[in-house]
């Protein structure tokens, strides 16, 4: 197997985890901290996606985010924190009780097509 097939295969898996993972989550389950001081599982849930999305799209690939299109405008607030890394225990609360877990899916989604779209135009050289 060369590494753009096992590349796809592996993303493939994270965000077949990821969808299987965030659609069993209650709202009230969403706003929950696992422990005292610790981030909301929505707000965990939510930074997976952009994570993906900086490396593959800015960092590797030199291009704008998929957050950054026009389907995506009203998560504008959030757009200054980026990926979420370093953020305020308040600023990532924010973000749980403002994005709706089936957004963040379809976000997640949304990033997946794009980087295996990419993944799929790459030769194994």
């Amino acid at each position: 197997m060369n590494a753009i097939t096992y590349l796809q295969k592996q993303l493939a898996n994270i965000n077949a985890i990821f969808q299987g993972i965030a659609e069993d989550l209650t709202d009230e389950e969403w706003v929950t901290r696992p422990a005292p001081g610790q981030n909301m599982i929505g707000y965990t849930v939510w930074h997976i996606p952009p994570t993906q999305d900086a490396h593959v799209q800015t960092w590797i690939r030199g291009i704008p985010e998929v957050v950054h299109g026009d389907r995506w405008t009203h998560w504008q607030q959030f757009k200054r924190l980026g990926n979420g890394v370093g953020i305020s225990l308040d600023e990532a609360d924010k973000i749980a009780r403002n994005v709706q877990r089936a957004e963040v899916m379809e976000y997640a989604d949304a990033v997946h097509r794009e980087i295996s779209a990419w993944l799929k135009e790459l030769g194994e050289s």
